[in-house]
């Protein structure tokens, strides 16, 4: 998975020559999702489009790709999507469908629901 950071810029042989003196791409590159704050490292940051794959931390698998109407997600299909497993403010559970619709709406704009839109849904698993 590609994420903004900022490390050594160097090629693909070179790692390959170096991979075994080093355990973690993490030894060579800060990531900014590690810094809540502003602050800049020396170079500033790189965005993630530009993220060669040895830098990358996470490493993810597709299992499964498909489409389908925005309407027919299922429960789990909401959860998957970040559902916040936390109590609502008058003790009790957020409904999942009135999370991700409003969630949703708040994307893409008031009736975006309602248009029932075709979605990718890519599913994934990561690597250890």
């Amino acid at each position: 998975m590609r994420e903004t950071f900022n490390g050594f810029w160097l090629d693909d042989d070179v790692i390959q020559e170096i991979k075994d003196a080093i355990s973690k791409a993490s030894e060579l590159c800060d990531y900014r999702a590690d810094y809540p704050d502003s602050s800049q490292p020396v170079g500033g940051w790189t965005p993630s489009i530009h993220m060669p794959r040895w830098a990358s931390r996470i490493l993810l698998e597709i299992t499964d790709i498909r489409v389908e109407k925005l309407k027919h997600i299922p429960r789990d299909g909401f959860i998957a999507e970040g559902y916040p497993a936390e109590r609502a403010t008058d003790g009790g559970e957020y409904d999942p469908f009135l999370w991700y619709r409003d969630l949703w709406e708040s994307i893409y704009g008031a009736g975006s629901w309602q248009a029932n839109s075709w979605i990718w849904v890519i599913e994934f698993k990561q690597i250890k």
